[in-house]
């Protein structure tokens, strides 16, 4: 992955607000923390996809691409943001398994989750 410079740019981007209406943002933005900012850190509805993916890793295949403590900040904020997070995969999490911040309990995985998990796997083990 290539890093980037400190540079800040403005921009004019339309995002969507879950009455699905666009709203107009202009602000500024860091590219180099955006880029060494985890998706999930910026984004609350990408903690339940990187909570199963990490934990399909981690307990189906023995493998971790994220810190312990990255993964119970996951399963904290997840459980924090339970009632904001939006995601079709959500009903697949148990929330009293996010305050004991493990993944264990899981036994089925949704197909798109084990292949965006080891995708996940090769691509960190290509840096």
């Amino acid at each position: 992955m290539k890093k980037l410079t400190s540079k800040k740019i403005s921009l004019n981007q339309k995002r969507y607000e879950s009455n699905f209406t666009y709203v107009d943002i202009n602000k500024e933005i860091d590219l180099k923390v955006l880029s060494d900012t985890p998706i999930y850190r910026r984004n609350p509805d990408m903690l339940v996809p990187w909570y199963l993916m990490t934990s399909y890793l981690y307990y189906k295949m023995d493998e971790s691409v994220i810190s312990d403590e990255e993964y119970d900040w996951i399963c904290k904020e997840l459980d924090k943001k339970w009632d904001e997070v939006e995601h079709q995969h959500k009903h697949f999490v148990d929330r009293d398994a996010l305050s004991a911040g493990t993944g264990f309990q899981l036994r089925k995985y949704p197909a798109r989750v084990e292949f965006a998990a080891k995708q996940l796997l090769d691509d960190c083990k290509d840096i």
